[in-house]
């Protein structure tokens, strides 16, 4: 696996567990020595969990010592032969929700035998299974609670894939009460995700840490906004996504159109399925795919929209573009988990028709759409901050490995 280059704040990653980490000179009273694992190197991706972990370690490793292990530099164990028994074993199997890789597990294992760490720091609730057998302070960054995130999507589920998704979310639920008394706390990042992980996990300590965002990187530099710009971004393999841009590509957008036939509508990100490239088709829509500097796109809006209709968890498209200054629509499901004022740093909607009004609006009400952005800006500079939120995470950290639990 590729070594995390040196720049990334007191951090590394290797797939050498006994390479010494990197420290940084400030150092607290009692800075502690932790052990982070994930399932992508946060170095090489933008996918909504890297952007939660890079940040926060980048933060930790200014005071503290860090080792972070990436699974993805190691291959995960062979599937099975598909044939029809197989398949009803699997609908069956209840234990084993995430691919299970042997390598990463030795890998763990060697790094917590060759040295003392005071916290294992998991992101993702795949990295349950890679607890090793030594007693030791752990701390599950689930991001989205997995049940939930799978609930969340049965209504837009029909015939037997609706039961393949009950059995996968019991699975989630016997395989997260299998590691709960390994766990010393876990971390989500939405008030409903906090709700669920507390039934689904009893007993274990429950914080809820919300995404940030960079502020002085996400920030306006005086590009001019292009007339009746619509902008949406994200990574458009991610279902979610791609559910949000066809709702919004057949039912408001082209409400829109009939209004306004000048306004467009830009989807900016990586990796477009099939069906968001189709939509390049329709008059007034542009698919980008990955671009190098996701900022020009959301300075040029005139307005920025997260009609998401399905998903889960703390929506980053929102903080990056209040971050620029824009002003923001959104479904509610869009904006759950993000402190909005409707009308002071956002308007939500939840149809089409009202969606599609209320873009029209800040389409046409310019001074609208600056006092909305100026709004949002104010906002995630008070709450949103990267620096802040790993400032939590860490108080959490020290607490736990000084044996603490509330």
């Amino acid at each position: 696996m590729d070594r995390m280059d040196s720049t990334f704040l007191g951090v590394m990653t290797t797939a050498q567990p006994r390479a010494t980490p990197i420290v940084t000179t400030v150092m607290p009273v009692r800075p502690l020595n932790v052990l982070a694992l994930t399932l992508i190197n946060p170095i090489h991706t933008t996918n909504g969990t890297a952007l939660r972990v890079k940040p926060m370690l980048e933060e930790l490793g200014r005071r503290h010592r860090i080792t972070l292990l990436c699974a993805d530099g190691f291959a995960a164990a062979p599937a099975p032969r598909k044939g029809r028994l197989r398949r009803l074993h699997a609908m069956a199997d209840f234990s084993h929700p995430y691919s299970f890789q042997p390598e990463f597990q030795t890998a763990v294992n060697a790094a917590v035998a060759s040295e003392n760490f005071d916290v294992l720091l998991l992101s993702g609730a795949e990295m349950l299974q890679y607890i090793p057998a030594k007693s030791l302070s752990v701390v599950a960054d689930l991001v989205d609670e997995p049940v939930l995130a799978v609930l969340r999507n049965l209504n837009a589920i029909r015939g037997w894939e609706k039961i393949v998704m009950v059995k996968h979310a019991l699975s989630l639920l016997r395989y997260q009460r299998y590691w709960k008394n390994r766990l010393a706390a876990v971390l989500v990042v939405a008030p409903r995700d906090a709700s669920t992980a507390r039934r689904v996990l009893p007993g274990v300590l429950v914080r809820e840490i919300a995404n940030g965002v960079d502020v002085e990187y996400f920030h306006p530099g005086g590009m001019p906004r292009l007339p009746y710009e619509i902008v949406f971004s994200g990574n458009m393999s991610f279902p979610p996504n791609i559910a949000a841009c066809l709702w919004f590509a057949d039912h408001v957008f082209p409400r829109i159109r009939r209004a306004l036939p000048a306004a467009h509508w830009t989807i900016v990100g990586s990796q477009p399925h099939a069906c968001i490239q189709q939509l390049a088709s329709r008059p007034g829509i542009s698919v980008t795919g990955w671009v190098p500097d996701i900022r020009p796109y959301l300075e040029q809006a005139s307005v920025c929209v997260s009609p998401l209709i399905s998903g889960g968890g703390i929506k980053n498209k929102i903080l990056e573009a209040w971050a620029m200054q824009k002003a923001v629509v959104s479904t509610p499901l869009g904006c759950a988990g993000i402190e909005t004022r409707d009308g002071n740093n956002i308007l939500i909607a939840d149809d089409a028709s009202t969606f599609a009004d209320k873009t029209l609006t800040l389409l046409h009400d310019s001074q609208m759409a600056d006092r909305l952005g100026a709004e949002a800006r104010r906002y995630v500079e008070t709450h949103y901050r990267w620096k802040d939120k790993a400032a939590e995470l860490e108080t959490l950290l020290c607490m736990i490995a000084a044996g603490g639990t509330q």
